[in-house]
């Protein structure tokens, strides 16, 4: 996008550095006139590479590098290859269910200790908005949710599930849209299915979540913590027990993806 407000130019280009805008600026000295001329350039490894650039660049990966290796990840290793195109846009998963998000939420049930009844995210914990395809690598989970953070499993009556997936709907379009697993919703009758059941308001049931939004943090979500009455308990890994998938949610996925 490229708009003129007043006097002053604002100008977008593709997310993911897909395009580049150039500027070019030249200033009339005796009229005071300024004449901007702008180019939408596509980013292609047909490029020269700047030399001075490309040193900042190798300063950044190196730090990129060490930060994953304590980390306990590896940036190059090849998690899985998928064929069809893994959608992790902004404007697809924070309107709706895509097969990222449901990816996601099914390697999260499957790092329960225990079974659970339904896991869910919130779409704004995946950040790469783009589609991916080919070769996975844990460079690439870093990339989807560049965040981590630990996911907990939470104990909690119907009534207030149906609450948070209902305040999901209400997030459409933000990062407090939901996605999730063992989950279905009919718009017709307005009614919520946990793995096939009909929502019972009155029932117990094990929600796997990240720890973000048991805090209340997110989106509308100020309600949904450790406190409220609703919230029959808090199932978390040890900090110190670093060898616990659930201490970290790219973990868990990078996990789910090697086993399939």
């Amino acid at each position: 996008m490229i708009q003129k407000v007043g006097n002053t130019i604002i100008a977008k280009a593709d997310a993911n550095a897909k395009t580049v805008y150039i500027h070019r600026l030249s200033f009339n000295t005796q009229t005071k006139e300024l004449e901007i001329n702008s180019e939408l350039r596509k980013v292609t490894a047909g490029i020269k590479e700047d030399e001075t650039v490309a040193v900042v660049v190798k300063k950044w990966e190196d730090i990129l590098d060490n930060a994953l290796k304590q980390a306990g990840m590896d940036k190059d290793d090849v998690v899985t290859e998928i064929e069809t195109p893994l959608d992790g846009r902004e404007s697809t998963m924070r309107n709706g269910h895509t097969n990222l998000g449901d990816l996601i939420a099914r390697a999260m049930t499957a790092a329960a200790v225990k079974p659970v009844d339904c896991s869910i995210f919130n779409s704004g914990s995946v950040r790469i908005d783009d589609q991916l395809v080919g070769k996975i690598t844990q460079l690439d989970i870093m990339r989807i949710l560049p965040f981590g953070g630990k996911i907990v499993e939470v104990g909690m009556k119907g009534r207030l599930l149906e609450r948070i997936l209902e305040t999901g709907l209400q997030n459409k379009g933000n990062g407090g849209f939901l996605q999730w697993d063992k989950i279905s919703y009919k718009e017709a009758g307005k009614q919520w299915f946990i793995d096939g059941k009909l929502l019972d308001v009155n029932q117990d049931y094990k929600v796997m979540m990240p720890k973000f939004l048991i805090e209340g943090k997110e989106t509308n979500f100020g309600y949904l913590t450790a406190q409220n009455p609703d919230v029959q308990g808090l199932v978390e890994s040890e900090e110190k027990d670093s060898g616990d998938l659930r201490n970290d949610i790219r973990k868990v996925l990078i996990a789910y993806l090697k086993k399939k």
